[in-house]
């Protein structure tokens, strides 16, 4: 998996695999309430840095989102988990995700920021 950001959007860019993969630890996150781990490659301007994606259940149904140079974080509402793995299970039944947004989150800045699901 790979992670593109800009301004007012982070990408993740997935395969089968990583779709799979995200399928499964959501719905553990969901039952389990446990956080996950996954290494993934941020593509920046200056190169390619290996980067944690951390992954846990928000207690206040809001949806949080921080990515510096070693680790994007998320954490998410049940609302979100649901829509993340139907849009995983749409991907794998279509091969593309459409339309591309996943969901608005906020920052620690508090601005508003869209992550994206895309097709690597």
């Amino acid at each position: 998996m790979k992670i593109k950001r800009s301004l007012a959007e982070i990408q993740l860019f997935i395969n089968n695999n990583d779709a799979i993969n995200l399928i499964s630890l959501l719905s553990n996150l969901l039952d389990l309430k446990e956080p996950f781990y996954l290494l993934c490659s941020l593509e920046d301007k200056k190169a390619v840095n290996a980067v944690s994606f951390y992954c846990s259940l928000s207690s206040d149904d809001n949806d949080y989102i921080t990515l510096n140079k070693t680790k994007l974080e998320l954490n998410i509402s049940i609302d979100t988990i649901d829509l993340f793995i139907y849009k995983l299970n749409l991907f794998l039944e279509t091969g593309h995700i459409s339309p591309p947004e996943l969901c608005e989150m906020t920052n620690r800045d508090g601005k508003d920021i869209y992550l994206s699901l895309i097709n690597a």
